[in-house]
């Protein structure tokens, strides 16, 4: 039976200094009264200063039912600091500065974060006789996130999606949605194995939009948040495409959404839209096998099932925008793949890799800067390129009348029927990804060639047995199966296929 699972997680902090007039204790009661009203399981997340200060430790020990559980925000703050005995990288006479070599753990050195996790489980334990097993941040790096599990031994963790540059966090190319093992080197990639991942599943927050986050087009504060956020998320049908879009045609063993809102944006900019979500939820519950679990039970679950990433796919086909497009994105330990189908085009829209010798920039030293990057090996870029103006998508052409033309179809469908494997038909042409492969096969005698854009900060050189690729350092192969020749030109490869035969990448 595959697990459809959803978590209510809202974090908490004491203040936010953008926000002065909001009142920061009123979310918090109201969520706890929707949310006791369906009986729901839910994870509530405290930031150091909530936990040392406000009403809010002695509101969850006398409001808490026993299906919920408390944990930590490791957002970092002046009160944390002090405690810690640490210079807080914080603008001046502000207690709580989202930049991200403030608020982050990436902003402070890896001794410095040892001490800042060590003080925020000390005052956990102090307040509930316990330490947390749900810990979850913005963005949280593999060192914090590997010492965390070593020595308080917690059973889940969090990172914000995809987005780029929104609130000065670019966290791209890594697992779309669902959990993943995050690398000893790197918490924004799986590790490729056992030996070389952290033993704590790593879920992805707030329940992005599979068609239209992706390429959501970058404005004053980065990208738009097209996700389940309440403050975002206020239209039933809206939210209705988007849970059909996560939890039906499932290829793979779970899908996974997020719902839930920080406190510090109010309760009148949350209260439509969480009161339409919970109400909605319940219906999914009821009817079509929703199953609403803390964030540390479903760790614990994932724990005691999956040994290594599990690979994770979703098939989107109802756009809650007018475009009417549908995307079909495949995740695993060694890649992630996104099809944009859009008209009567389908195009690989996204090709990223993800490899153990790719070490996040923060890992050992930390960030200085207002704004951070995180990412992994890019092969295919729909959304970056495109928007410094290069070629972006890889697409397939067929050979028609002598010329050389995009595939179109009106038919297009998704197989899910073998599982933790995905099949894409385009008219004649099929898409087959599996854990280790991605295979193109043209299932008539139409000749056919790939046509794949590059950008020449990262490629290197194109044989018919390997891509070879360079990013910040790091080198890594696309292998090549069934290619008969390669044609570099600018900014494009043309692969063409030997004949009657399919072609298969290789990521990483």
């Amino acid at each position: 039976m595959k697990k459809k699972i959803c978590n209510i997680v809202n974090f908490i902090r004491l203040e936010d200094h953008r926000m002065p007039h909001i009142a920061h204790f009123e979310p918090v009661q109201e969520q706890m009264k929707l949310i006791k009203k369906y009986n729901f399981p839910a994870t509530w997340l405290l930031q150091f200063d909530a936990l040392k200060a406000g009403p809010y430790a002695d509101f969850f020990k006398k409001e808490m039912p026993g299906n919920h559980e408390i944990g930590l925000w490791m957002e970092i703050n002046r009160m944390h600091c002090d405690a810690a005995g640490i210079e807080f990288r914080g603008r001046d006479g502000i207690n709580w500065d989202h930049h991200s070599q403030a608020s982050l753990t990436i902003g402070y050195r890896p001794a410095e974060r040892e001490k800042l996790v060590d003080t925020a489980m000390a005052l956990f334990h102090e307040t509930f006789g316990y330490y947390p097993v749900s810990v979850a941040a913005w963005y949280l790096d593999a060192y914090t996130i590997q010492y965390m599990e070593q020595k308080y031994r917690i059973k889940a963790t969090s990172n914000c999606r995809d987005q780029w540059g929104t609130d000065g966090y670019s966290i791209w190319g890594g697992f779309w949605a669902g959990a993943y093992y995050p690398s000893q080197v790197n918490a924004n990639l799986p590790g490729e194995s056992a030996a070389t991942q952290i033993n704590v599943p790593l879920f992805r927050m707030l329940g992005s939009c599979p068609i239209n986050q992706y390429d959501c087009a970058l404005g004053d504060n980065g990208q738009g948040v097209t996700t389940l956020e309440p403050t975002c998320c206020k239209e039933k049908e809206w939210m209705d495409k988007l849970f059909r879009n996560m939890f039906n045609n499932l290829a793979t063993d779970y899908s996974y959404i997020q719902l839930g809102q920080e406190n510090s944006f109010g309760w009148p900019r949350m209260k439509e839209g969480y009161e339409m979500q919970m109400e909605n939820l319940a219906e999914y519950v009821k009817n079509d096998g929703v199953e609403v679990m803390t964030m540390g039970d479903t760790g614990k679950w994932y724990l005691n099932t999956y040994k290594e990433t599990v690979p994770l796919s979703t098939v989107a086909l109802e756009d809650p925008w007018p475009a009417q497009r549908q995307t079909f994105w495949f995740n695993s330990r060694y890649y992630r793949v996104s099809l944009l189908r859009d008209g009567n085009t389908l195009e690989l829209q996204d090709l990223h890799c993800f490899s153990d010798r790719y070490a996040e920039t923060y890992l050992k030293r930390r960030c200085h800067t207002h704004a951070m990057v995180t990412d992994a090996l890019p092969v295919t870029e729909g959304f970056l390129h495109k928007e410094i103006g290069l070629p972006a998508n890889l697409r397939i052409q067929i050979k028609k009348d002598g010329i050389w033309k995009e595939l179109t179809s009106q038919d297009c469908t998704a197989d899910t029927s073998v599982n933790n494997q995905l099949s894409v038909s385009f008219g004649p042409f099929l898409w087959k990804f599996t854990e280790t492969a991605i295979e193109m096969k043209m299932q008539d005698d139409t000749p056919w060639r790939i046509v794949m854009p590059y950008h020449k900060s990262t490629f290197r050189q194109a044989t018919c047995e390997k891509i070879a690729y360079c990013h910040n350092g790091c080198s890594y192969d696309v292998g090549l199966y069934g290619i008969e020749s390669v044609d570099v030109q600018n900014n494009v490869l043309l692969l063409m296929p030997l004949p009657s035969s399919p072609v298969r990448f290789f990521p990483g």
